[in-house]
């Protein structure tokens, strides 16, 4: 016991010594320097977080690294399930000189360096925080867009396509990326079935949106109009026709596409099918040039309208479409039969020969026609306005003349089948033109009229029309009939039709 404590005396007399020896070196220098603190400063290292550090490796992409030891797994496949293990993940390590060194054809998780992982996923958390990608580097954007696709990150197809479109109407007119992003943003649409508005408003698919206005006869005459020619190779803006009166070749190109259109659909037709050829099927391969996983095998899928198609048949994809550039020859003599027809009309230069359609077309076109004609009829006829708040005084007035004036009246009889003569007189003045005066004679004396018409380019169906349109409020009757090749006097109406003419 003696020896332990001995021991311990020991110790705690060297410890004194050691102290009052620092204490008196301190004072020493505190002396001289006259001083009474001592504060010393030197450079040391900033501590780094485990994250920072060059060559650290976070747990995260190991474990991701980990998943490519599975058998039987595609690289697409690798890739979806990466993604999905990484997609909340993020990271702050980023060095601007290293990133301008990445770049890989067509990046992915397992063949990008754990250097250049990391700086990506701390790019995508920054685009993620900020809603918008302020440094392009291209493998980087590639690599979202892929996970975009994927939908990876996100809890439905309708959010990732919203992100998607940040990034198309970003990069949509770059020389390398905007070629895919025309593709994958239909074929974005179409796999997951979203609105097919969406489809129509693609600049790639602006030939084919043409044609689907086609299938809106309820649109206004203009849309309608530009879709008709536009969807034609016969330029009727460029007709002489057409530059005497636009107004004429809208309403009647409308009226007589909107006629056919519903007469077609009443027998179970499509008009617009009708007008163009076949439509062409092509083998179509979905996000070409994308990493994307098909998540599920797609039997019968079917995804457009009736001009245009994507379908899926044993996993297999398949467009289906009007090829415009080289179909549509229908389409072309329906508007060149109507151009010929109103040519004529407005007397300007015509074509040598008349164009060949199908005869239920000329029917719906002359139908047109006329309604066009009894349409600007009606717009010159006066307008007669009553007003009614002076209804009351004419009344009045009335009867105070009517006790002034007592008058017997006189009974006349009427014969139904004459006509006054003021109304002979009032046709005589200008409400028959003289075409139309002129084919009455001839039918009068029985005279071919043939050769009449055709010299003044008229439809014989149209004038009789027309005839019959204004003499049946004096006649309350057709005057003339015709079967489309011959017309006939009604008997009862010689003598009355031989007054007005002589």
């Amino acid at each position: 016991m003696a020896s332990t404590e001995t021991v311990v005396q020991n110790v705690e007399s060297r410890r004194d010594r050691i102290i009052n020896i620092i204490n008196n070196t301190v004072a020493e220098y505190c002396e001289k320097s006259n001083r009474t603190s001592v504060t010393l400063y030197q450079e040391e290292p900033i501590i780094k977080t485990a994250a920072q550090l060059n060559n650290y490796t976070p747990d995260k992409i190991i474990n991701m690294r980990r998943l490519a030891a599975e058998k039987g797994q595609s690289p697409q496949e690798l890739f979806y399930k990466q993604g999905v293990f990484m997609s909340d993940f993020e990271d702050d390590y980023y060095r601007p000189g290293d990133v301008k060194r990445v770049s890989y054809r067509y990046p992915t998780y397992q063949s990008m360096r754990d250097k250049d992982l990391r700086m990506y996923f701390t790019w995508r958390s920054k685009v993620r925080r900020t809603g918008q990608i302020e440094e392009y580097v291209h493998s980087f954007v590639m690599l979202y867009i892929y996970e975009i696709l994927n939908l990876i990150g996100f809890n439905d197809s309708y959010s990732a396509f919203c992100e998607f479109l940040k990034v198309y109407n970003v990069y949509k007119d770059s020389v390398y990326l905007g070629t895919y992003l025309h593709i994958w943003y239909r074929d974005f649409v179409v796999y997951y079935n979203l609105d097919f508005k969406y489809l129509a408003e693609l600049p790639l698919m602006e030939k084919q949106s043409s044609l689907w206005c086609l299938l809106d006869i309820k649109s206004d005459d203009e849309t309608l109009f530009d879709a008709i020619c536009n969807s034609s190779h016969q330029n009727v803006q460029s007709s002489p026709g057409y530059k005497k009166s636009r107004q004429m070749y809208l309403e009647v190109v409308c009226d007589s596409y909107r006629r056919l259109y519903t007469a077609k659909r009443a027998e179970n037709k499509s008009f617009v099918e009708e007008l163009f050829d076949p439509m062409t099927v092509e083998p179509v391969h979905l996000f070409s040039g994308a990493v994307f996983f098909q998540k599920k095998r797609i039997n019968n899928y079917s995804y457009g309208n009736e001009l245009y198609q994507l379908i899926c048949k044993d996993n297999k994809w398949y467009s289906k479409s009007f090829n415009t550039l080289f179909s549509g020859k229908k389409m072309d003599s329906f508007i060149k039969f109507i151009d010929y027809q109103l040519r004529a009309a407005l007397n300007v230069r015509t074509f040598k020969s008349k164009p060949h359609i199908p005869p239920d077309y000329i029917d719906h076109i002359h139908d047109a026609i006329i309604a066009y004609k009894l349409r600007q009829q009606e717009l010159l006829r006066p307008k007669i306005s009553i007003d009614t708040s002076r209804l009351g005084d004419i009344r009045r007035n009335a009867d105070i003349t009517m006790h002034k004036l007592i008058v017997e009246e006189e009974e006349t009889e009427e014969n139904p089948d004459v006509i006054p003569d003021e109304v002979v007189d009032t046709f005589c003045c200008g409400v028959l033109d003289d075409k139309e005066v002129k084919l009455i004679k001839l039918l009068l004396c029985g005279d071919c009229y043939d050769e009449f018409l055709r010299e003044n380019k008229l439809l014989l169906s149209v004038v009789v029309d027309s005839i019959n349109e204004k003499l049946f409020e004096t006649l309350q009757d057709t005057a003339i009939v015709t079967d489309g090749d011959k017309a006939e006097l009604v008997d009862d109406y010689y003598d009355t039709l031989k007054g007005l003419v002589y």
